[in-house]
């Protein structure tokens, strides 16, 4: 054996390197940092572990990688027949996940090098007792020869089907598994329905499906008895006026479910299940506007009337949070109190958007960001509390910000990360060139602001927004002041601790309206017309055509800032 090899090099210094220091952890914690190699997220499907080049760095962390069998518990799709027979080995007496995608019949397809066909999975699962879990992708052709050898009982707690194909009812028999397994998740992606068994549905506590006919749904959930969390994502749904009529007077009981989660393509899609369903107090209900889907109709009256009972049964949204920018972001508004976070909301709306081809948008991705101003109009907004905005400074028109802000009246805590504090103050700056001394204050009742100095935990910046505008003073907090904002208010000097702030912001903050002279450049525009936000035909009342400007300062006149503010010698900015 080459000892060069296998055992790492000191340097010339007298401390070790890094190799030689990992090299000296113990096996337990080896074994354990090579187990988070296998949770990369959003890997690409590849015919062997993503993670195999850990086990050729020396023969060390071969032998550990090798006889680690929780590295082995989990076959990812895209593993060649070779590779999920290793996998099987390795993981020695684990329970073990299978993700498989089923390559198609056509025997002109077929490499025995690469993919997983219906025979290879049948044979490999005939005499398999250690399956956790079940996830097969492909047609309904290709799985249901798989679904159908599963005669022999497992102890299976989560089982998914995705298919690519339409077709007939999905239908899983009687004796599926013996007729006896302790399923406790239940997928079904695809078009059509799923037929199981009435003893595998009973012990179902997580469904996840995209059904189509409305009947056959319901007729499924009534047998779930033990479910607590039900995602829906249908791609269309049908039913007959006089089911609904019939079931709107008799709704399923449902106490024992806890979290409700729609991802809709059509305007009555929550509405529907939120009368049908009759849910225990307390219950979570999550509204999910996804990358993909035509949203024109997220301001139809049918629609925010369902909305609206929703929302008003819980006291009205308290908190929005923004990010991302007028490409790619997402935001979300929910219900509760002032430490409720979304995933513990009695309601959340949530909305996420990517960039989209002009030929595709009819299609897909017309949600956005300005679908939150129109939401914050249509249901009420005006008593939300806590809003959070983490952009970057060209993400968003200036115009948007403005609009968005004066839809907030009630705001009166303020979260904004570090990139988003040039955004808000050139909001300002642009507004009160536009209108000058007839801007309107915005964020009337705010007392707090928190600007955090990045994602990670490190301390944020806390200040208290004190008297009414347009002249507010706004004083530095300490970093552990929570609650009553009064009770430390000269704990620090508001002279020295606002750098973080930009003017425009500072400004804002304080309800001035002050006119400053701007004047338009040519490249300004052109910029402007670049990040020009563009809005869905349905939220056109809602349109606004940006403008950039540049700031002219007077030479007799210079902008101190901080004296402006507080009537005192602005310190000198680093």
């Amino acid at each position: 054996m080459n000892r060069g090899q296998d055992s790492p090099n000191l340097s010339s210094s007298s401390r070790p390197s890094c190799a030689a220091q990992l090299h000296t952890l113990p096996v337990e914690l080896l074994a354990h940092i090579f187990t988070f190699c296998t949770e990369a997220p959003d890997s690409p499907p590849l015919p062997y572990p993503a993670w195999l080049p850990i086990t050729h760095v020396c023969h060390h962390w071969r032998t550990i990688s090798l006889n680690h069998a929780p590295l082995w518990a989990s076959i990812t799709c895209g593993l060649s027949l070779r590779w999920v027979k290793a996998f099987m080995e390795r993981s020695r007496t684990m329970l073990m996940d299978f993700d498989i995608r089923v390559d198609p019949l056509w025997a002109y397809t077929r490499n025995h090098n690469a993919g997983l066909y219906h025979d290879d999975i049948i044979q490999i699962l005939a005499d398999f007792t250690r399956v956790r879990s079940l996830r097969l992708t492909g047609s309904r052709r290709t799985i249901l020869p798989i679904v159908d050898s599963l005669r022999s009982s497992l102890p299976i707690q989560s089982l998914s089907f995705c298919l690519h194909d339409h077709g007939e009812k999905f239908v899983l028999s009687d004796d599926l598994f013996g007729g006896k397994a302790p399923i406790r998740r239940l997928q079904f992606i695809g078009n059509g329905a799923i037929v199981a068994p009435h003893w595998l549905l009973r012990g179902v506590t997580h469904f996840t499906s995209t059904e189509t006919m409305l009947s056959e749904l319901l007729d499924v959930l009534r047998h779930m008895s033990a479910l607590t969390y039900f995602e829906f994502r249908p791609g269309y749904l049908c039913w007959k006026t006089s089911d609904v009529d019939e079931l709107r007077s008799s709704p399923i009981q449902m106490p024992q479910l806890r979290n409700l989660v729609v991802r809709p393509t059509g305007p009555t899609h929550f509405r529907l299940l939120n009368q049908l369903l009759l849910l225990h107090a307390g219950a979570k209900r999550r509204l999910e506007l996804g990358a993909q889907g035509s949203y024109d109709w997220i301001v139809n009256e049918d629609c925010m009337d369902g909305l609206s009972s929703v929302v008003e049964a819980v006291n009205g949204f308290q908190h929005i949070h923004l990010s991302g920018g007028r490409k790619a972001g997402w935001f979300r508004m929910w219900t509760g109190g002032a430490a409720t976070t979304w995933e513990d909301a009695e309601f959340c709306l949530c909305a996420e958007w990517t960039e989209v081809p002009k030929y595709q948008r009819y299609l897909h991705g017309n949600v956005s960001a300005s679908h939150l101003i129109a939401l914050c109009d249509v249901l009420g907004a005006a008593r939300v509390h806590r809003l959070v905005i983490n952009t970057p400074s060209l993400g968003m028109s200036k115009s948007y910000w403005w609009e968005l802000l004066e839809t907030l009246p009630g705001v009166e805590e303020l979260e904004l990360y570090s990139t988003s504090v040039d955004a808000l103050g050139s909001a300002w700056m642009e507004n009160t060139a536009k209108r000058a001394r007839k801007a309107p204050a915005v964020l009337p009742v705010l007392r707090k602001v928190r600007i955090r100095v990045s994602e990670f935990d490190q301390p944020s910046h806390q200040y208290a927004i004190i008297g009414d505008i347009p002249a507010r003073r706004i004083v530095r907090l300490p970093n552990s002041t929570e609650g009553d904002i009064t009770s430390s208010l000269e704990a620090v000097s508001a002279e020295k601790e606002l750098e973080d702030m930009s003017s425009g912001l500072l400004r804002l903050l304080q309800g001035l309206a002050r006119p400053i002279s701007y004047q338009p450049t040519v490249e300004s525009t052109l910029a402007d017309a670049e990040h020009r936000f563009e809005r869905p035909d349905s939220l056109r009342q809602h349109s606004f055509a940006p403008t950039r400007y540049s700031l002219r300062r007077s030479p007799s006149r210079p902008i101190t800032l901080l004296s402006d503010l507080f009537g005192e010698r602005a310190p000198t900015r680093k």
